[in-house]
């Protein structure tokens, strides 16, 4: 149910950001950082390292589109057919009171560690992330600044995570061997089942805060 007078909405513009917001509450990905300088104020939803999504993955095409699908190591059969699989980060991440997924490489993985080691519980802590790079560079990387202030949250946060892995519902799919097989065949089928959803649209207030520069920069 959409909680919004529409009545009462002033105009083209405002209608238009409204619409982004109903469209893309919880369950999307973190893509604020489109371009060079821009910047957005995240909390990790995570306590420290070891509790944050991440998975081997074999990139497939499914159903022609690509998908993750998750390695299980020693005997996979997609590591026979399609190569060796990488290594990734599924970080879920508060951005304007909604969960969104921001995927990372093997790059920004000592970044993390860093931060999380650190500040933990990492949950408790807003960083600023900073692009630096233009759409499409593939030097981009980001700096994160730990900011001081903000609300403060408890343990509670983190019941508004997703289930990033999962069989057939997650971002990246837990298959059994036989279902690897046919993926690798070509005739695997991915029956659309409902998932699970999170976050509400928010809105936060935007000031400028005092903010301490964290790591170093990560090229990835």
């Amino acid at each position: 149910m959409v909680n919004v007078d529409f009545d009462k909405v002033g105009g083209l513009k405002e209608a238009y950001d409204m619409d982004e917001k109903i469209n893309n509450q919880g369950g999307g990905f973190f893509s604020a950082l489109k371009d060079d300088g821009d910047k957005a104020i995240i909390r990790f939803l995570y306590k420290d390292d070891k509790d944050v999504d991440f998975a081997w993955v074999h990139r497939v095409s499914i159903q022609d589109k690509q998908r993750y699908v998750k390695c299980h190591g020693r005997g996979c059969h997609l590591c026979q057919e399609v190569g060796k699989p990488k290594l990734r980060l599924f970080l879920q991440v508060l951005h304007d009171d909604e969960v969104k997924m921001w995927e990372r490489g093997k790059t920004f993985i000592p970044k993390f560690i860093n931060i999380a080691e650190r500040y933990a519980p990492i949950y408790k802590q807003e960083f600023e992330v900073v692009r630096n790079g233009k759409k499409g560079d593939t030097k981009t990387n980001y700096e994160l600044f730990k900011l001081d202030g903000g609300d403060p949250v408890d343990e509670d946060i983190l019941e508004k995570k997703q289930t990033i892995i999962d069989g057939k519902n997650g971002f990246v799919l837990d298959l059994s061997k036989s279902e690897m097989e046919e993926v690798a065949a070509g005739t695997f089928e991915l029956k659309k089942e409902e998932g699970n959803s999170g976050g509400g649209a928010g809105q936060g207030q935007k000031q400028e805060r005092r903010r301490e520069p964290v790591g170093e920069e990560e090229v990835f």
